[in-house]
């Protein structure tokens, strides 16, 4: 009687899949094999063969029911939970399309910048006028080129050279000197100016990375203080000459002084 009750569950279990099939078109890899040792073994044995109801499942939008079919487990005993297929393509009203391209946003607007009105004031009413007045200066220039060059001077005659009562030879032999002295005077400014860009070049190493400047500018600077120094304002190549004159006799006298405290 075993055997009859045996082949009459297996036959159930055949006639319950088949009914799933009507109601579920799934493919045939799909079907459960619905072969359970005993229809209390799981839930999902259970409603596969007949002792409990499908379970159902909601679709989401309330408004109809589904009935789960049983699981590619099958009624194997193991226990597993019944697999929820995964939903197609989103509802476009719930879930809109993302743009493919981000759109570029536009910055006009009614009120213009402000600033663009006064750079164009300026570009039409300075910038325009001065560039065009350059450009024209610039084409008369390449046309007509010209060289400049320092001016040499002819020497004359010093004081010392000059003749009594050669009024014209004192006159030059003054301008002479004068000349001399803006010239001296240009090459000690030319002096500190190179010192004071090592300083800055330098910073706090100025010490001994500018001591060559130092001593060209200490040189310069001694070399005019004898020539022109102590001379004031209305100092002239005549005076110039008697300071000249008076710091030879002071050189003379000192060599001498050293000479006889040596001996």
């Amino acid at each position: 009687m075993d055997w009859s009750i045996d082949w009459a569950r297996r036959a159930k279990n055949v006639s319950f899949c088949l009914q799933q099939l009507q109601s579920f078109p799934l493919k045939l890899s799909e079907l459960p094999s619905c072969r359970a040792r005993s229809p209390l073994q799981s839930p999902a044995c259970a409603r596969a063969t007949g002792s409990l109801p499908p379970e159902p499942v909601s679709s989401g939008k309330g408004a109809a029911i589904l009935f789960s079919s049983p699981t590619r487990s099958g009624c194997s005993g193991r226990g597993r939970r019944p697999s929820l297929a995964m939903p197609g393509k989103p509802d476009p009203a719930v879930y809109p399309e993302a743009p493919s391209r981000t759109p570029v946003p536009n910055p006009q607007s009614s009120i213009g910048n402000p600033l663009d009105v006064v750079q164009k004031i300026f570009n039409y009413t300075v910038d325009a006028p001065v560039t065009a007045l350059r450009e024209w200066v610039e084409r008369n220039r390449a046309k007509h080129k010209t060289y400049y060059y320092h001016q040499v001077f002819r020497r004359v005659p010093d004081y010392t050279e000059c003749l009594e009562e050669d009024y014209l030879c004192f006159f030059e032999a003054e301008v002479q000197w004068k000349r001399d002295k803006k010239v001296d005077e240009e090459i000690v400014k030319i002096m500190q100016q190179r010192l004071r860009t090592c300083k800055i070049e330098e910073g706090e190493n100025f010490e001994e990375k500018c001591q060559p400047q130092l001593e060209q500018l200490k040189a310069a600077t001694k070399a005019y203080q004898d020539r022109y120094g102590d001379l004031g304002a209305y100092g002239n190549a005549r005076t110039c000459l008697m300071k000249q004159k008076q710091r030879m006799l002071a050189e003379r006298k000192a060599k001498a002084a050293a000479a006889h405290m040596e001996a």
